[in-house]
């Protein structure tokens, strides 16, 4: 895929994907706001309390998708405890994760995270009342699951959503998200490797660095 293709990739992804990717966040910590409650017993079932609660939030609340603060805020209190992190990054950096040094990889988790924190908040910003069904029950094997959900506009257009996750000692925590068949990770590892190979992992987390003091700006 081109540089060009991999713009439109993100495109897509943030588009046609927008709310979810918060949805998808928010599995473990709804759990956890509960307090002594149990985790949730299946990824399916924390997904579908997640979507309830999370419509309900913004349904509700019709300036909150125009504040940028609060999305950001919003974003890293209750999406951020549910992403693995680490291990997305060690997803999408491949072939380079294994050169890395300690404090690399940890640089390269803290700058992607903030990276994926601001896309997620963007993202929300279009949210415009679209309906979330399950099409079929989770698919779980050992430690891992998938979870489909089919998202509806208001138009009634509808497109897929599959959640990725695996089973962690602190409960089920995203991986990855494929909508309509593009995968968050894959597209990522695409630019990582691009960068990487200009310059190896520090390139790659000063362009992160940079892209991310962009997304800062006002």
């Amino acid at each position: 895929m081109s540089a060009l293709g991999f713009q439109k990739a993100i495109a897509r992804l943030l588009e046609r994907g927008h709310f979810l990717l918060l949805l998808a966040g928010l599995v473990f910590s709804i759990v956890a706001a509960h307090g002594n409650d149990p985790i949730s017993p299946s990824p399916d079932s924390g997904i579908k309390t997640m979507v309830s609660t999370v419509l309900s939030a913004l349904e509700s609340d019709i300036t909150l998708t125009k504040n940028r603060k609060r999305m950001l805020n919003l974003v890293e209190n209750f999406v951020a405890p549910q992403f693995d992190f680490r291990e997305m990054t060690r997803l999408t950096a491949g072939k380079y994760w294994p050169q890395a040094t300690t404090e690399q990889r940890q640089a390269l988790t803290n700058e992607y995270r903030t990276l994926l924190i601001h896309t997620i908040a963007r993202a929300l910003s279009h949210y415009s009342g679209e309906r979330v069904t399950y099409p079929s029950p989770a698919r779980v094997s050992d430690h891992e699951a998938e979870v489909d959900t089919l998202v509806v506009a208001t138009d009634g257009s509808t497109f897929k959503m599959v959640f990725f996750l695996w089973e962690t000692p602190h409960g089920w925590k995203i991986r990855d998200v494929r909508i309509d068949d593009i995968s968050l990770m894959e597209t990522y590892r695409l630019n990582f490797y691009v960068e990487a190979e200009i310059g190896g992992i520090n390139h790659l987390m000063k362009t992160l660095a940079e892209k991310n003091r962009e997304n800062d700006l006002p």
